[in-house]
């Protein structure tokens, strides 16, 4: 349905961008989880996605929340390119060692993505909730 209302290709001055561009990274993120669990195909191609990720706010109560989508669209791209790249009908017809060496890649950009969010990047959220509701 993102796809039908042209959600992955908005631009910043159109209505309401904001929540629009969320709420199609958030299926982004569903969509790409649901394929690689289920082993199908991403149906939504990173090449024909034009919306920016939203940036992490600095508003100390957002921040923990705005990390983690981002960190969940990050995997998610790799995600894609997890399965692209392995398991599909052209990723099965490659040789071993490339499908190994690709699998090693993947590995990296999964490092980096810890790297650049830490190894937990779920635990501020925690945190501030039990701030939230505990203090």
């Amino acid at each position: 349905m993102c796809l039908t209302l042209g959600y992955h290709r908005m631009t910043p001055d159109q209505d309401r961008y904001r929540i629009k561009a969320r709420l199609f990274w958030f299926v982004y993120t569903l969509e790409r989880g649901f394929a690689l669990k289920l082993g199908r195909a991403p149906t939504i191609p990173d090449y024909d996605v034009t919306v920016d990720v939203p940036e992490i706010s600095q508003d100390p109560t957002r921040k923990p929340w705005d990390t983690l989508h981002a960190y969940w669209v990050e995997m998610s791209k790799i995600q894609g390119r997890l399965y692209t790249g392995l398991y599909s009908a052209s990723g099965v017809r490659e040789s071993a060692e490339v499908r190994a060496e690709r699998a090693w890649g993947l590995v990296a950009e999964i490092q980096a993505l810890q790297e650049k969010y830490g190894q937990d990047p779920v635990y501020p959220i925690f945190h501030s909730c039990a701030r939230f509701f505990f203090c």
